[in-house]
């Protein structure tokens, strides 16, 4: 079989370390889509919307409960949730990419993790703020950078 691009579900450098910030994650996916361009890949960038997975270490999941238990990447490396602005200036930054580097990105698109990860630490769905009513932010920031386009 053959592929026309290659792209990621989400990514995490293999960096071993506490929390972290949310613009170091965008710094590591930003030198990940470079490592692809430079080894010849055809890819769709991923961009991050977020990645802690505190939620799933606090309460695993019967599919990963085994591994859990045990020091790794996966429990030590995570980073700040996105203010809505931070995440739509890395979803401009994927968009800037994928046009500054069409050999590259051919299908002309990026991918955004995740709609729904919400225990991964990555969503875009609107959640319920403390009163109740819904939390559309990150949805309304990407739909400026988007609008701009």
């Amino acid at each position: 079989t053959r592929a026309d691009a290659v792209s990621e579900y989400q990514y995490q450098s293999e960096l071993d370390r506490s929390k972290t910030s949310y613009r170091d994650l965008c710094t590591e996916v930003q030198e990940f889509w470079l490592q692809q361009k430079n080894n010849g890949f055809k890819s769709i960038p991923i961009v991050m919307s977020g990645w802690n997975r505190w939620p799933r270490i606090e309460r695993p999941v019967s599919w990963e409960a085994n591994w859990q238990t045990k020091p790794g990447i996966e429990i030590t490396k995570n980073y700040d949730f996105p203010t809505p602005g931070e995440l739509a200036k890395h979803v401009s930054e994927g968009i800037s990419w994928v046009r500054e580097n069409p050999q590259s990105c051919p299908a002309g698109a990026i991918l955004i993790y995740a709609w729904n990860e919400h225990d991964e630490g990555g969503w875009l769905c609107p959640t319920f703020q403390k009163n109740g009513k819904p939390d559309d932010s990150r949805l309304k920031e990407i739909k400026k950078v988007l609008d701009k386009r």
